[in-house]
């Protein structure tokens, strides 16, 4: 999620590899927020694969790539337990956890 749309998993796949290495892979749907849509940004599609990264996992890293000619890298390294329905209560838990760390 972001503060301009919505996502959600249409597929996923989690990957043992031969020597152990755990991946995630999926393809998304992203949902702009409705005023955006035709002027920002329009409902698409993308997928993923991270790696997970330690044991126990303390990051993730991989690549997405999208149907509007988008492509990047991704590295996630902090995580809360919490659950967020929305992008300001993300924003919120994840302040939280910075400053108690």
């Amino acid at each position: 999620m972001t503060k301009d749309s919505d996502s959600f998993l249409i597929a996923s796949n989690i990957l043992q590899r031969d020597d152990n290495t755990i991946e995630i892979a999926g393809v998304y749907q992203s949902d702009p927020k409705v005023h955006l849509r035709g002027k920002e940004s329009e409902i698409h599609y993308g997928s993923f694969k991270v790696r997970l990264v330690g044991n126990p996992v303390a990051a993730m890293d991989g690549h997405y790539w999208t149907d509007r000619h988008t492509k990047g890298t991704v590295t996630y390294g902090s995580r809360v337990s919490a659950l967020a329905d929305n992008f300001d209560e993300a924003s919120r838990l994840f302040a939280t956890n910075r400053k108690s760390a």
